[in-house]
């Protein structure tokens, strides 16, 4: 919550639109960051093919 309030306060001081629209924005980019994320699990999972190796200590 922190970074979005960073990235909303940053992004209204620099381009002058207004709170909501800011907020929009960055609702969208959390969209693109978790669809990103699941995007990379499936290609983890599908591509990754077996189990790990052991952690050798």
């Amino acid at each position: 919550m922190g970074w979005d309030a960073l990235f909303i306060g940053f992004f209204v001081a620099t381009t002058g639109v207004g709170v909501a629209e800011a907020v929009l924005v960055m609702a969208m980019v959390r969209l693109q960051q978790l669809l990103l994320m699941g995007l990379g699990a499936v290609a983890l999972t599908t591509l990754g093919g077996g189990e790990a190796a052991p952690l050798k200590v």
